[in-house]
Formats: structure tokens, C-alpha cells, sequence
């Protein structure tokens, strides 16, 4: 199973959900391999993981960790397509570099990703790939225009992606999260909090821990046949 974005505080959480699974865990990071490299170093794994750091900006890059991902057992089954940023600006303000570099990494680089991953596995006759998006590209949100517009782009990029690869035993999903208490939640202001806590249904965020089982439950027999599908983890406040 490979993880992008596994430093950020969602992939932080589902490290430490597969950490006892029987998966071989490739862990990727840019910016936090750091502190992913502490992570690991405090938790008990079943299988030993790898670390890779790469900039899913860079092409180069991309298919630099697909290729050393990869080699560790000849193909990666899984791909968590879960590195994502952010972009707080009003859209006639938003700055068209500022567009393009959400664009790359939450759009982009999914895309890529699954592109050099692939052949492996049609070649295998299996795989999962899971994109993880927001319950923003659903409803939209203030200053959001370049994260919401990427995060929904991943509803299609999985729709088409799963009915061509759905002959090959390939299954394309994307979850749409709601408001975790973990990951890009924590930039916001404690008022922000209350008011989105006030707006969902469960009267809750959400744990990450849901997510892993989800996911789980995606790479297993039961789910040969779900595939694109956008999956809406929210607690209520977007029925989808």
C-alpha cells in the first residue's frame, strides 16, 4: 500500500491505522519526511515500512517514487492517492500560479501517479486506487475556489478511470471527507470549529480511524465490485 502525503496529519493517522495490518506500508512525504521518519520510529509495524520523499509537483519525481515503490515487491496493489494542499484566497484574487501549484498536487499528481502504477498492475489483474477528496468540492466554501475545483476534478478523473479498468480487476474510488479532527481542520480557528460543529448532523468531526476502515474495506474481496464511486464520509452534513 502506498500512501502520498503520509506526514500530513491524515496520513499520519492512517500510518498508524495499517501499521498492525498485514500490508507493507510505502510511506511518501515531501516537505514532513521528517517527521514521518519519527512517526515510524515510534510505532510497531507488521511489515517493516519504507519511506520515500519526492515533490509530486515534478513529473520527474513522481516517476522516480512509482519506480523505487515499485521495486520493493515488483508492483504496488494499492495506491492512497491522499497528498493534498491548500488555497485560502477569493477567487478574482486568486493568483494563477497559486491555482496551477494546488492544481498539480491535488489533481495532477493522483493522476500521474496512477498512470505509472498502472501497467503493473493490469499486468497483475488487481489493484485499488483510492482518492481522497472533501466534502468542499461538494458544496464549495469561501476562498476555496483552487481546492474545491482540484478535490471535485478527482470525481471524474476516478469515474472514467474505473470503467477503464474494471475489465483488468482494477477498482477506482474516491472518498469524500467530511471534517476530520485531524489534518487541515487543525488550521482553523477555534470559532471556525464551533461553527461547522454547530452545521454537521452527527455533532462531531470525524476520526481518520473511519477512513482506514473504510479503506480496508475497498482493498478487500467484498469491494471487487463497488468502483467509481464517490464515497461520502461526513457525519450528515452532505447526503451526496
Amino acid at each position: 500500500m502506498l500512501i502520498t502525503g503520509a506526514s500530513g496529519g491524515v496520513g499520519q493517522q492512517l500510518t498508524r491505522f495499517f501499521a498492525k495490518k498485514e500490508v507493507c506500508l510505502l510511506l511518501h512525504s515531501h516537505r514532513g519526511i521528517q517527521d514521518l521518519q519519527a512517526l515510524v520510529d515510534g510505532l510497531d509495524f507488521s511489515h517493516p515500512p519504507h519511506l520515500f520523499q519526492a515533490d509530486l509537483e515534478e513529473l520527474e519525481a513522481v516517476q522516480t517514487l512509482c519506480e523505487k515503490a515499485m521495486a520493493v515487491h515488483g508492483s504496488v496493489d494499492v495506491l492512497i492517492n491522499n497528498a493534498g494542499i491548500s488555497s485560502a484566497a477569493i477567487s478574482w484574487k486568486l493568483d494563477l500560479s497559486e491555482w496551477n501549484r494546488v492544481m498539480s498536487v491535488n489533481l495532477t499528481a493522483p493522476f500521474l501517479m496512477s498512470k505509472e502504477l498502472l501497467p503493473a498492475m493490469r499486468k497483475k489483474g488487481f489493484g485499488r486506487i483510492v482518492n481522497i477528496s472533501s466534502i468542499v468540492a461538494q458544496t464549495g466554501a469561501v476562498g476555496t475556489a483552487a481546492y474545491a475545483a482540484s478535490k471535485a476534478g478527482l470525481f471524474g478523473l476516478s469515474a472514467s478511470m474505473a470503467r477503464e479498468l474494471a475489465p483488468k480487476g482494477i477498482t477506482v474510488n474516491t472518498v469524500a471527507l467530511g471534517y476530520m479532527s485531524k489534518g487541515m481542520i487543525e488550521e482553523l480557528s477555534e470559532e471556525m470549529k464551533e461553527d461547522l460543529l454547530r452545521a454537521i448532523p452527527a455533532n462531531r468531526f470525524g476520526e481518520v480511524e473511519q477512513l482506514g476502515a473504510l479503506i480496508e474495506y475497498l482493498m478487500g474481496p467484498d469491494a471487487d465490485y463497488m468502483t467509481g464511486q464517490v464515497l461520502n464520509l461526513n457525519g450528515g452534513l452532505y447526503g451526496g
